[in-house]
């Protein structure tokens, strides 16, 4: 189903264990936890003023010292932020200063942080003449930014270090830009209205080959003000809930090499106090996010939902505030204290490929003399907990121990995405249900994070205009840097797909060095129901019968098994072979007559689409017409969920439509579309006001694909390399491969970020399951940029 952006967690079972801290202000407290908290380090640094705090986070930032330090006068969050910011991108450290006249305690800090550099950062006057006269001898003034705009002090900034890609933003979006500036350590160009258009284009126009994101999206800057060159490098950070912007910068931070267990927390209502927290954070390694604002700590805290995500695994979580409280660290503290499921008795302890055999290895069950591994034949047994298979036998979806006297003692369900073959990779999961508790197994050995999520589904629901897999409904439920995690009790009739994302190349989290990985991959496994629901549930009269799912079985499985189940050829092994005479094989068409045909009798259909989900987007350039100088092209306009009705309607960039059905008069179909691009000219950057200038198409023989359709089972090949017309940008890139199998069908590829691609199936278009979207989509993309920014992995069983 459809996976949306990082940080919806719901319905943890936190512990509420209260430790009774009170703590003065003006304090730097380490809290010895006890019980659960063992392992966890509780520390309060607390301050009655900000120039106080940040000469404490400057130590925690840097607890051997800092030869660089930048000062930045009080009682302005913009020069707060953009000093921050500075200090980051130098890997120094921040002192706020309570005057520009007397370094008084400056002198003092510098001292204790070692400090020989010192680099000034204000308004014109901010510091006096008498304020650098009185620094300290041990340091020197390396470099003075003083100035009113804040868009040339950002450029002064920038102009410090070496071209790295830079974040822009409004004085509105500044809180989510500068804790993600300083996540990615990258510098912070902040605009006001004041700054002539000439002067932004000159900065971008020397930064030409460096990638831009834009806080906020096209609301917050004229993007029309760029050079030419940079249109392949525009990115957007969203900003429209501060909770997930902070969700945003802490898995930015991860992701690049921090330790997401170790953790600083500000209050979420001051950008001072972010500015100066996200800094000691980024500089010692670990990970920054903000709790709610003083008024409602808890509240729509990014915080909380963040340390109940790491849960037993967190090693430390830092406070820092002015006149923050004990109280509020408990509160902190409380969050993390999450009671994780641990194995509840029968489940699928691992999988290994052995030589051409798959093992499972089971937990032993009590009293069992012979195990079995069943689809929908008997694939293979066992006197021990451990059953090899040949791999060509097919996927089991199921186990059952038996005692002595045959009888059965105990039944596991069992899924599993591809596993075993060169695309598999690091993206091998597992997943069994047993009595309504859920086990995940992922089969890589490499100790980094990963981020593990949930949707609940409901099979026996098939309203078409209520499409399951709602991205809101999404739970991030744990992250870990262990091989496997247990859930439940879960509903036994709702269906549960699980998403696993690695979140990091880096061990740093889990206490090891760097994996090696290039790609961060997503692995998906759909769990069934295995209970049929209560029927007065439903509004509607229902049956078993007239129903999508079957307990046991995922609705892929039940779609294949009823289209089998009208054949008097369904039964049997798996038929595979090249050489089999019952094969179907094609490739895809545009024949439009064929393909209606196709629909209306399909079993089983597959989509791959990819679409832009803005009505119009605007892209860098002079149109030539001063009247109309915004160039524009046309998007798909559409929510997640709009297939609208098939392929002769549905909005999209490309689409592949595949089509099966099983049994002895099995068939297969395949057909692609393209849509038009529309190029305009506009007015404004409202893109309103606006006149279509070109319209063009990509060839329809950059999309293609190929199938194979047997009796009981079928294979796809979906490939997307098309251009955009009218626009000089690389093509879209994307190669799906599907295994269509009663009991775990599955499809893996490999994607470039740009715009958004989908993968649905169901029994038709209008009634289809998501499986896969990418959270994040980027024009940079279409320019090359690094394969773990840009390039998609993923694996998914459904």
């Amino acid at each position: 189903m459809h996976y949306q952006r990082i940080g919806r967690l719901r319905n943890l079972l936190v512990g509420m264990v209260g430790v009774g801290v009170l703590l003065a202000s003006g304090i730097t407290s380490v809290i010895e936890a006890e019980g659960a908290d063992a392992l966890v380090t509780q520390k309060l640094v607390t301050e009655e003023s900000l120039p106080d705090l940040s000469a404490s986070l400057a130590n925690e930032g840097h607890p051997s010292g800092s030869e660089k330090v930048v000062l930045v006068p009080d009682g302005d969050d913009q020069l707060i932020a953009q000093a921050s910011v500075l200090a980051a991108t130098m890997d120094a450290a921040v002192l706020v200063s309570p005057s520009g006249s007397d370094p008084g305690m400056i002198n003092t800090w510098l001292g204790s942080l070692g400090a020989t550099s010192v680099y000034l950062f204000g308004a014109e006057g901010s510091f006096t003449s008498e304020f650098r006269s009185n620094l300290t001898s041990t340091v020197v003034v390396s470099q003075e930014i003083a100035s009113s705009s804040p868009f040339e002090r950002s450029v002064a900034a920038a102009n410090l270090i070496e071209q790295r890609p830079s974040v822009v933003s409004g004085v509105g979006t500044l809180a989510d830009a500068t804790a993600f500036a300083i996540a990615a350590r990258t510098p912070l160009i902040l605009t006001n209205g004041t700054e002539t258009d000439a002067s932004i284009s000159s900065f971008f126009e020397s930064r030409s080959e460096q990638m831009v994101t834009v806080a906020g999206g096209l609301e917050s800057f004229d993007v029309s003000l760029l050079p030419t060159q940079l249109a392949e490098s525009i990115g957007y950070l969203r900003t429209d809930s501060l909770k997930e912007s902070f969700w945003k910068a802490a898995v930015q931070a991860v992701a690049g090499g921090a330790d997401g267990t170790e953790t600083i927390v500000a209050v979420g209502d001051s950008i001072s106090n972010i500015s100066v927290s996200a800094l000691a954070a980024s500089t010692s390694g670990r990970t920054f996010i903000a709790a709610g604002t003083s008024a409602s700590f808890a509240s729509e805290s990014a915080a909380h939902e963040y340390l109940a995500a790491w849960g037993p695994e967190l090693k430390s979580v830092t406070l820092a505030g002015v006149q923050v409280t004990g109280t509020m660290l408990e509160s902190l503290a409380s969050a993390a204290r999450v009671t994780r499921a641990t194995a509840t008795g029968w489940h699928v302890k691992d999988l290994q490929v052995v030589g051409t055999d798959s093992l499972y290895r089971l937990v032993s069950v009590a009293g069992a003399a012979t195990y079995e591994a069943w689809n929908t034949d008997l694939l293979g047994s066992s006197t021990s907990a451990d059953i090899s298979i040949p791999s060509s036998a097919g996927v089991p979806t199921y186990f059952i121990a038996k005692d002595s006297a045959g009888t059965e003692l105990d039944t596991l369900v069992f899924r599993q995405n591809e596993f075993g073959d060169a695309n598999s990779g690091a993206t091998a999961l597992s997943g069994s249900v047993r009595a309504g508790y859920h086990h995940l197994k992922w089969q890589s050995t490499e100790s980094v994070p990963r981020l593990v999520s949930r949707i609940m589904v409901d099979p026996f629901a098939d309203d078409p205009f209520n499409p399951p897999g709602d991205p809101e409904r999404r739970e991030v439920v744990a992250i870990t840097c262990g091989t496997e995690y247990f859930d439940g009790p879960a509903d036994k009739t709702k269906q549960w797909i699980y998403q696993v994302d690695v979140m990091s190349s880096s061990g740093r989290s889990c206490d090891q060095v760097d994996s090696g990985l290039v790609d961060l991959p997503r692995s998906v496994v759909t769990l069934p129901a295995t209970e049929l629901p209560d029927w007065s549930q439903y509004s509607r009269s229902s049956s078993p019968d007239s129903l999508a799912a079957r307990p046991g079985y995922t609705v892929a499985d039940t779609i294949i098994a009823r289209s089998m189940s009208t054949s008097e050829s369904s039964a049997g092994a798996l038929s595979r072979s090249s050489e089999d005479p019952q094969v179907v094989r094609g490739s895809a068409t545009t024949d439009s007559t064929a393909r209606n045909s196709a629909e209306s009798g399909s079993a089983l259909v597959l989509i791959y689409e990819t679409y832009i989900p803005e009505p119009m987007i605007a892209v860098p350039g002079f149109t030539g017409d001063w009247a109309k100088p915004i160039i524009a092209f046309h998007g798909d306009g559409r929510a997640w969920y709009s297939l609208d009705g098939g392929m002769e309607n549905n909005k999209a960039r490309t689409l592949l439509n595949q089509f099966f059905t099983f049994g002895s008069t099995h068939t297969g179909s395949l057909y692609k579309k393209i849509g038009e691009t529309l190029k305009y000219k506009c007015a404004d950057m409202a893109l309103q006001n606006c006149t279509q200038t070109d319209s063009a198409s990509a060839p329809l023989d950059s999309i293609s694909g190929t199938f194979a359709s047997y009796p009981n089972s079928a294979t796809a090949t979906m490939v997307v390399d098309s251009t955009i017309p009218l626009f000089p940008a690389p093509a879209i890139n994307g190669t799906m491969e599907w295994n269509i199998r009663q009991g775990g069908s599955s499809v893996v590829g490999t994607h470039d970020r740009m715009p958004v691609h989908q993968l649905w199936y169901g029994a038709y278009a209008s009634q289809a399951y998501l499986i896969y979207r990418n959270d994040f989509y980027n024009p940079v993309c279409l320019s090359g940029f690094p394969r773990f920014i840009c390039k998609a992995v993923v694996n998914a069983q459904f």
